[in-house]
């Protein structure tokens, strides 16, 4: 067999994987395609009810970033296109750590032609979804949960300084990455539902509607304010409870709250969420921490992203109190008063005394007594 027929089958695999990707680039519209003359799309990432996500490059750097396009039917009402500048406006409004930065919004230009939809690109976090972490490792432990709480938080307080509530934190819109030095860092995806008070839509005209009688928000982590009263949009406490709930899931690996929809919903009205236990929260810290994050009325949570962040640090502090050694117990005598190392062995016999040593004792004992005996003379004289 010659060279050449070893080489077929490698040949045959590469073929039939190019053709399978040139499938798949025919049968998607934006695969392959420039949005906007300045972003080349080449691997689709994700997709929701609402829209597509993809991973391009900015031309002419090459820069990876993500570009969410909203297309079709997904656009079509007014409903759509004022969720997609909802989440425009969100990402434009935050510029701090923690969000994925905004690049670039507008209408929808694929090749040139100008079409009816949405795009906005923005930076690409490579990392796993928090949702992946617990899929593939479980619970995770007590420490990296809550700091991954204190990341959240951090950017909901930069959130909630704009006004704008996410209204759907839960694993898979929590981004892991790490930094230079190998720590780990949280970022805030997917501002799809997000809302900002007071804002107005792309073209600055229409003010945003409440969604009155609709839930905004997944069934698993929504707060219940707004099951409650259909008349209340869920605003930064919703944000809140919603975080409480996931780090119940990172520490138990499991939710609060199982079963149909319905009867989740319920729960989210009339039930506390279980302990975490003992073994995970030895000093009652992390679940005091829940309990208040996921109080049934807003008014009875934390007062802000700042206090919540308190309450997360003092439940590491805590954590690491339970955790350390025993202190040894203190010295009872200072050092100076330490006993010399024979003080401590066995009792033994006297040692013998030398001649010299005696016959030098007997002197000082019968000068003593010579002495005792003049004075005791002495005081009879005086008597008589």
């Amino acid at each position: 067999m010659n060279a050449h027929a070893h080489r077929q089958p490698a040949a045959r695999r590469k073929t039939a994987f190019m053709q399978a990707q040139a499938h798949a680039f025919s049968a998607d519209p934006f695969l392959g395609r420039i949005i906007a003359d300045e972003f080349q799309v080449f691997e689709k990432i994700g997709a929701g009810a609402q829209a597509q996500v993809y991973a391009a490059r900015q031309q002419p750097f090459g820069r990876p970033v993500a570009l969410k396009i909203f297309s079709g039917e997904a656009i079509a009402d007014d409903e759509a296109r004022v969720r997609a500048f909802r989440e425009a406006q969100a990402l434009g409004a935050l510029t701090g750590p923690g969000v994925p930065r905004l690049v670039r919004f507008g209408h929808l230009d694929v090749d040139g032609r100008l079409t009816d939809g949405y795009y906005m690109a923005f930076e690409l976090i490579e990392g796993r979804s928090l949702r992946a972490v617990i899929e593939e490792e479980g619970a995770l432990e007590p420490r990296r949960a809550l700091e991954i709480v204190r990341g959240v938080l951090a950017v909901m307080a930069d959130m909630h300084r704009h006004g704008i509530a996410h209204r759907d934190i839960k694993p898979s819109h929590v981004m892991l990455t790490r930094d230079g030095f190998g720590r780990e860092r949280v970022s805030l995806i997917d501002f799809g539902i997000a809302r900002r008070e007071g804002g107005f839509d792309y073209e600055g005209r229409v003010e945003l509607p409440p969604e009155q009688g609709r839930l905004m928000g997944s069934p698993a982590y929504i707060a219940p304010e707004p099951l409650m009263d259909d008349a209340v949009v869920t605003g930064p406490a919703g944000d809140q409870y919603s975080l409480g709930i996931m780090l119940f899931e990172m520490l138990t690996g499991a939710l609060p709250f199982d079963g149909r929809v319905q009867e989740v919903l319920l729960a989210h009205m009339m039930d506390r969420v279980p302990s975490v236990g003992a073994e995970i929260d030895p000093t009652g810290h992390i679940d005091a921490l829940i309990a208040r994050a996921t109080a049934k009325w807003a008014e009875q949570r934390f007062a802000d992203p700042a206090a919540m962040e308190q309450a997360a640090r003092d439940a590491i502090a805590a954590l690491e109190s339970a955790r350390a050694p025993a202190p040894r117990p203190q010295r009872v005598f200072d050092e100076t008063m330490k006993l010399p190392p024979e003080a401590l062995l066995e009792p033994t016999a006297p040692r013998a005394l030398s001649g010299r040593t005696r016959q030098l004792l007997s002197g000082i004992v019968v000068g003593i007594l010579a002495m005792l005996s003049s004075a005791a003379g002495a005081a009879w004289a005086a008597l008589g």
